[in-house]
């Protein structure tokens, strides 16, 4: 018996601070997903948002901190190395070229995400690099009809991220947990407490910066 692929998720995003919510998703989708390692990727300088608050090298940070012992959990930060304005596309062509030909990649998205998909540099390749994985995929009238066609074309079971190492798009049914960055930001600006809704070296790196807006 052949041995099985390795499998590695991919979690994209600004993560401006990172919070529970973002936790919860990634070690629910190592489960489902059985991977091997969660990559979290700090972005850069990103096209379509506004600036973080909080600058790179501080974002990969807290998240290395919050990871910190988990097992199969890392930080990429091939985005916020990168010179000029962070895509994707050229993430995965980056991380497809270092995992080699045979490891199964899965980029996660969600419906924030997904509901711009067809403004995103070269969208339309992301599936040759990686497999997508929609975070509880949405009623599909609210996406372009575009992105509705891409989405129908590559549709597959979750277990055909194991059968090749990209080119399907499955759904990746986890918790959802009503936190946003911008609201954790919100409470930090008022003075509130974070306790129980950031892990606790972020809690404790933004309660020594309340004079920071």
């Amino acid at each position: 018996m052949s041995a099985a692929r390795p499998l590695q998720v991919l979690f994209g995003g600004t993560f401006d601070p990172v919070h529970i919510g973002h936790l919860r998703v990634a070690l629910e989708a190592r489960e489902l997903l059985g991977a091997d390692e969660v990559r979290f990727i700090p972005t850069g300088d990103p096209r379509h948002r506004v600036p973080p608050t909080f600058d790179a090298a501080t974002r990969a940070g807290w998240i290395e901190a919050a990871i910190e012992g988990v097992p199969g959990f890392a930080v990429e930060r091939c985005e916020i190395e990168r010179q000029g304005p962070s895509y994707t596309i050229d993430t995965l062509r980056e991380l497809r070229g270092r995992a080699g030909p045979d490891t199964a990649l899965v980029f996660l998205l969600g419906l924030d995400q997904l509901a711009k998909l067809d403004q995103w540099q070269g969208w339309r390749e992301l599936t040759e690099h990686a497999h997508l994985g929609v975070l509880n995929r949405p009623v599909e009238d609210v996406l372009p009809a575009v992105v509705r066609e891409f989405l129908a074309e590559r549709r597959r079971p979750l277990e055909a991220v194991r059968e090749a190492p990209a080119g399907a798009i499955v759904d990746v049914s986890i918790t959802q947990l009503k936190l946003s960055s911008s609201d954790i930001r919100g409470r930090w600006r008022a003075g509130l407490d974070l306790r129980w809704l950031v892990p606790e070296p972020v809690r404790a790196a933004l309660a020594e910066r309340p004079g920071v807006r």
